[in-house]
C-alpha cells in the first residue's frame, strides 16, 4: 500500500513548510541553491528560483521508537500566484479549494529513509514496509551512526494525474538533476535534544508567560503542542488534565502550544481553543505561538510534545501521538530518573 494522498500533503503543508525554489534546469553553468532537511541530515542542490512553474516543498516524518527518519521533497505543480498557502505556519489545514487545488498536483519529488547504520528498508517496521515497498528504495550512503536510501517519484500516477505537461516534463528533469554526482549530500543530522527554548508570549487569556520563569519553576515541564482541528489532540485533553494534576507533587508541569493560532490577534482560533479547553476540563496553561518559534520546534506531527529542563533546554521529544496520563507518566519517569543520574 502507498502512502495515502492526504498523508503526503500533509507532511509538506502541515508539518514543516519551509523552502521552495524555482529552477532553470537548463543551463549547465546554473548556480545551484541548496535546500537542507536537517531532521533527517541531507542537502540537495536545485537551480535558482526564477523559471520553474511548480513550487517544492519539503516535509518529515518520524517513526516512533524507531529511530527512522522519512523525509520527501514534494512537488506542487500549481500556479505560483496561487500557492501562497503553501508557506503558511505549520498547523494550518487547508481550505476546501486548496484541497481541490493540490489534489492529483503534488506528487513526491523523492523520498528519503534514515536509519541506524547496517539497517536497510527490509528492516522497517511491517506497517512501514507495507506502505514504503521497501525494495524500490536504493542506498544513498552511509554517514556515522545513520544510513540512508532513496527512491523517486513513488507514485505519480496517483497524486501527479492532474499535473500539466509542461509540470510532468519539469519534474522528470528535477529527477534527472538530483541524479547527477555530488546534488544530494548527507550531513549530520539536527537534534531538538539540547535545544533551548527562549519566548515571550502570552497564555491564551492574554497573561504574559515568559520562557526563564516558566520553565524555572519546575524540575521539569511537558510542553504539548496541539492543535484545534486534530481530533487525537483533543482527545487527549482530559489525561493531559490528569497529569497535570498529578505531576505537581514531582514538580513537573503540563503546559499546551496551540499551533495553529496565527498571532495573538487571531481571535477566532483563540477563541475556540478556549472552548474546547472548557469542554474538556482542561485547565492547565496554554500558550500562544511566539515569533521565530519555527526555526527552534520542528514539529513533525500532532501531538507531539516537548521534555522541557527548568533551563529552558529540550531534553525529549515525544511524537509518539496521543497517549494515556499513564504513558506520559512513565516517559516523565524515565527522563527525571536520568536527569538524577546526571546530576
Amino acid at each position: 500500500m502507498k502512502l495515502c494522498k492526504a498523508f503526503r500533503i500533509l507532511l509538506a503543508l502541515i508539518l514543516i513548510p519551509a523552502f521552495c525554489v524555482f529552477p532553470d534546469l537548463s543551463p549547465a553553468e546554473t548556480a545551484w541553491e541548496t535546500m537542507k532537511l536537517p531532521v533527517a541530515g541531507v542537502e540537495i542542490d536545485f537551480p535558482p528560483a526564477s523559471e520553474l512553474s511548480g513550487t517544492l516543498i519539503p516535509g518529515y516524518e518520524v517513526a516512533p521508537d524507531t529511530g527512522v527518519v522519512y523525509s520527501e521533497v514534494q512537488y506542487f505543480g500549481i500556479p505560483k500566484e496561487k500557492a501562497d498557502f503553501l508557506f503558511s505556519r505549520p498547523g494550518i489545514p487547508l481550505t476546501e479549494d486548496q484541497w481541490n487545488l493540490v489534489d492529483g498536483a503534488c506528487p513526491a519529488l523523492l523520498e528519503i529513509l534514515c536509519m541506524e547504520a547496517g539497517k536497510t528498508p527490509e528492516d522497517l517496521h511491517p506497517d512501514l514496509k507495507e506502505m514504503l515497498a521497501p525494495e524500490s528504495f536504493e542506498e544513498l550512503g552511509t554517514r556515522g551512526e545513520h544510513s540512508y536510501y532513496i527512491r523517486y517519484l513513488p507514485d505519480l500516477e496517483e497524486t501527479g494525474r492532474n499535473l500539466s505537461a509542461e509540470a510532468k516534463v519539469e519534474l522528470e528533469a528535477l529527477v534527472q538533476s538530483c541524479r547527477e554526482p555530488g546534488k544530494i549530500r548527507i550531513i549530520e543530522p539536527e537534534k531538538t535534544a539540547g535545544k533551548l527554548l527562549k519566548f515571550e508570549t502570552t497564555d491564551l487569556e492574554d497573561h504574559p508567560a515568559q520562557s526563564g520563569e516558566l520553565f524555572g519553576k519546575s524540575t521539569l515541564t511537558m510542553v504539548n503542542v496541539w492543535t484545534t482541528w486534530c481530533g487525537p489532540c483533543i482527545r487527549e485533553l482530559v489525561s493531559l488534565e490528569n497529569l497535570s494534576r498529578r505531576m505537581k507533587e514531582k514538580n513537573v508541569a503540563v503546559v499546551g502550544l496551540v499551533m495553529d493560532i496565527r498571532d495573538r490577534e487571531d481571535s477566532e482560533t483563540i477563541l475556540e481553543a478556549q472552548h474546547i479547553l472548557r469542554r474538556e476540563g482542561a485547565e492547565y496553561m496554554n500558550l500562544i505561538p511566539w515569533e521565530g518559534i519555527d526555526s527552534v520546534l520542528t514539529v513533525y506531527s500532532f501531538p507531539t510534545s516537548y521534555f522541557v529542563d527548568s533551563a529552558g533546554r529540550i531534553v525529549y521529544e515525544d511524537s509518539a501521538g496521543s497517549q494515556s496520563s499513564y504513558d506520559y507518566e512513565k516517559t516523565i519517569d524515565k527522563i527525571l530518573a536520568e536527569m538524577e543520574q546526571k546530576k
